[in-house]
């Protein structure tokens, strides 16, 4: 949980402004660290891994959909749904879902 809170504090040791812009759209009361660690962990870790997420290139977002893929047993070619990717990587964060390697994500 410490890595993944270093991962949104800023500088100032404040919460990043671009971190609290997301979650607030989820949840307008989250105005600062304590609120969010009022939270259930899952969803503290939840929101945190979807932010790094969302700002991640384009191709290690693909390379992380192919990994929950693989996990969920799913084909290449289908589709995962937005709750699905959600669930998928707080799966990964956890240790619920095995990393892959490059090597095992690119078959």
């Amino acid at each position: 949980m410490e890595e993944l809170l270093k991962k949104i504090i800023g500088a100032d040791q404040k919460v990043k402004s671009d971190f609290l812009v997301e979650i607030q759209k989820k949840d307008a009361k989250l105005t600062d660290l304590k609120t969010l660690l009022a939270k259930e962990p899952k969803e503290v870790i939840t929101l945190i891994i979807r932010y790094e997420y969302d700002k991640d290139s384009q191709d290690n977002q693909q390379k992380t959909v192919k990994m929950i893929k693989m996990n969920m047993s799913k084909k290449k070619e289908d589709d995962l749904t937005k709750e699905e990717i959600t669930t998928g990587l707080y799966k990964l964060a956890v240790g619920e879902y095995s990393s892959k390697t490059t090597a095992e994500i690119e078959k």
